[in-house]
């Protein structure tokens, strides 16, 4: 599986940390990002071509670990593909998201930055390194 499995860990780990951080009481972000979480994200790339757009239902637990079978959708192939990635996200007082999602076979993504507002998210992730980085854009949905 080309880079696209990296980008959908990486929008999984995204998910399930702004899915934690939706958790908590209110308006403030709790220390538990525990709970579903829906996760799109958008990945564009040199070695993935026109890009994917990945979807992926996170499953985090208290600790921020996750796991996440996720569909990634090719651009030019009308065949999907499913891969099951796991990680960890971080969520911080103010709702900042980081983290990473390891993907079997793959280069692990990395939560650059995202902000949970309620029930929903976004963020920024990238994936390999120089010349090859691969970059995605994320948005979490609490189910």
């Amino acid at each position: 599986m080309r880079s696209k499995g990296k980008f959908v860990v990486c929008a999984l780990g995204a998910g399930v940390a702004l899915g934690s951080m939706v958790q908590a009481a209110g308006a403030a972000c709790g220390p538990t990002m525990a709970g579903v979480w829906h996760f799109h994200a958008l990945e564009v790339g040199k070695d993935v071509g026109d890009g994917s757009v990945i979807r992926c239902v996170a499953s985090v637990i208290s600790n921020g670990n996750f796991t996440a079978p996720c569909v990634i959708y090719e651009a030019g192939s009308g065949t999907p593909k499913s891969k099951t990635v796991s990680g960890k996200l971080m969520l911080t007082a103010t709702c900042d998201l980081t983290g990473s999602v390891t993907i079997p076979g793959d280069k692990s993504v990395t939560i650059r930055f995202g902000h949970v507002n309620g029930n929903i998210g976004s963020g920024v992730a990238t994936q390999n390194t120089g010349l090859n980085t691969q970059v995605l854009h994320f948005n979490l949905v609490r189910k």
